[in-house]
């Protein structure tokens, strides 16, 4: 086997397990953003720290919905913006740009129905498999 065959098959290999990775992932997710309100002070009262939306993996990429609304500490607005993602490791990375840095989420539970994910210190993000 010559150099080329050798590296095209390491190349292969490894996609191949990036896919066999993605896979758990893929399809519809509900999504429930929390924090913690103990470090807003004042300004929890009358405020909600909890946010509905939705991810959505197809492929490469990721779509995510965030249910914003008045008096929601997360934002008023509905978002969605489609990313790029990638798994490594404990970590779940949106990227605008396919390879460049995005934001990570470390993935602190994860079973076949529900995932867990932590954006910052206090705000965690809970996927609910829907299809």
């Amino acid at each position: 086997m010559n150099k080329l065959s050798f590296i095209l098959l390491i190349i292969l290999v490894s996609c191949q397990g990036g896919d066999a990775e993605r896979e758990p992932w893929q399809g519809k997710w509900e999504a429930k953003w929390e924090t913690d309100p103990t470090g807003y002070g004042d300004l929890s009262l009358g405020m909600s720290f909890e946010m509905n939306g939705a991810f959505e993996f197809d492929g490469e990429e990721v779509t995510v919905d965030a249910y914003g609304f008045k008096g929601c500490i997360f934002g008023e607005d509905t978002l969605s913006h489609t990313q790029f993602w990638n798994i490594s490791g404990d970590s779940l990375e949106l990227q605008n740009t396919a390879n460049e840095p995005g934001i990570y989420y470390r993935v602190v539970e994860r079973s076949e129905n529900n995932i867990k994910l932590q954006l910052v210190d206090d705000i965690f993000v809970t996927l609910t498999k829907v299809n």
